[in-house]
């Protein structure tokens, strides 16, 4: 009774007209529309300014754009292939030189290189890769953010784009008032 009640009620109404359109059609799978892939990561470490070595700006940077020279280290922990890849590869060492035109708002005009030597899980060398530094993004949150920037060209990963972040512990009121000739940090780098 009611299954008739209720095509006898579908029937009764107003056919639909026509769907206007929402948007542009979008490609889709059986389960709605395919997103593009993410970039594929060959490497990606956490990584740290040791406080020994943190990296060091000549001269240091302050409120006004000046041009400066960056030398340090970063050490890279935790790394994790998750194309595995890389899998043999669970920390590194880098030194870096850099030059920048830097202000304590960010850094453009990087340009350097860094050596990483990588270490295995049982802490033995694994090799090396040489980075040629290159920011590409005209302005970063801060100078140390911009080093992580590049493209490895010798060595592990050789080809592979380098991207990374820095979370700093200065604060932009002290870099106006009295500048900043070290930079120490923490974040995250990817290789590919």
């Amino acid at each position: 009774m009611c299954v008739a009640w209720l095509l006898a009620t579908l029937t009764a109404a107003a056919p639909l007209g026509p769907v206007a359109p929402v948007g542009p059609p979008v490609a889709g799978g059986l389960f709605g529309p395919v997103l593009p892939a993410e970039p594929a990561v060959a490497l990606a470490c956490e990584v740290t300014t040791p406080s020994t070595r943190p990296l060091r700006f000549r001269p240091q940077v302050k409120l006004a754009s000046a041009r400066v020279s960056v030398r340090g280290n970063l050490e890279l922990t935790r790394c994790v292939s998750p194309d595995r890849s890389a899998r043999t590869l669970r920390s590194g060492w880098a030194t870096m030189r850099a030059t920048a035109v830097a202000s304590c708002t960010g850094a453009r005009q990087v340009r350097g290189s860094a050596l990483i030597t990588w270490f295995d899980v049982t802490g033995r060398p694994a090799g090396t890769s040489r980075l040629h530094l290159g920011a590409d993004r005209p302005v970063a949150r801060h100078p140390a953010d911009a080093l992580l920037d590049g493209t490895v060209t010798e060595g592990f990963l050789a080809g592979e784009r380098v991207r990374g972040d820095l979370v700093t512990t200065s604060t932009l009121l002290d870099c106006a008032t009295r500048g900043v000739p070290a930079w120490p940090g923490k974040g995250r780098v990817t290789f590919g």
